[in-house]
Parts: structure tokens; sequence; C-alpha cells
């Protein structure tokens, strides 16, 4: 397997391309001895994104957050305004308290 790398900074570098078919990869490609990529983590809100660490030879994953779909800042207003109602209808009860002089 061959490996196209970004820019290596303290030994690591983001793999920008990954060749099975060493003939399709190009000449700055490194090559590694890999039996498989390792599979990310699905996690909620975040991207993998494959490095290659030269001094563990080791390929592994670090986790960017992404933007958010539109069901998912949906869902984020309307906590918000579930979390702003049950403020208002705190409030309200305290006032109305207040009011009835209790």
């Amino acid at each position: 397997m061959k490996l196209l790398l970004g820019e290596v900074i303290s030994g690591k570098a983001q793999v920008v391309g990954l060749f099975y078919d060493h003939s399709m990869a190009p000449e700055n490609a490194i090559d590694v001895d890999f039996a498989e990529v390792p599979e990310p983590q699905l996690l909620s809100r975040k991207n993998p994104v494959l490095y290659y660490d030269s001094q563990t030879n080791a390929l592994f994953y670090e986790y960017i957050n992404r933007d958010l779909t539109v069901e998912e800042q949906l869902a984020d207003l309307q906590l918000k305004i579930a979390e702003k109602d049950q403020v208002i209808n705190d409030i309200s009860m305290v006032l109305s308290d207040i009011i009835a002089g209790n």
C-alpha cells in the first residue's frame, strides 16, 4: 500500500491519498506495510481524519467537528426553545406565588 501524505508536523501527517495499486500512486507517495486500514469510530457531529505517524509507523484517526445538518440545527433550536419555555414557566410560577402572597 502507498500513502500520499500532507505536511508532516511532529512526525504526523494527514493521509490525503491511499493506493492499493502501486501503479496508480504518484511518485511522492510512500510505501507502507499495513494489512488493512483501521475503521474510524462513528462519533456524533465529528468527521474522522486519517493520519500516519512516521515515528511509530501507525495509522490512526483524529476527529474534527463538522458542520451540522439542517436536522441537527433544528433539533438544537428545539431543545433551546424547550429550555427557555421551562425557565419562563418556572418564573411564572414564582411570580404567581408572590402575587398570591405565598
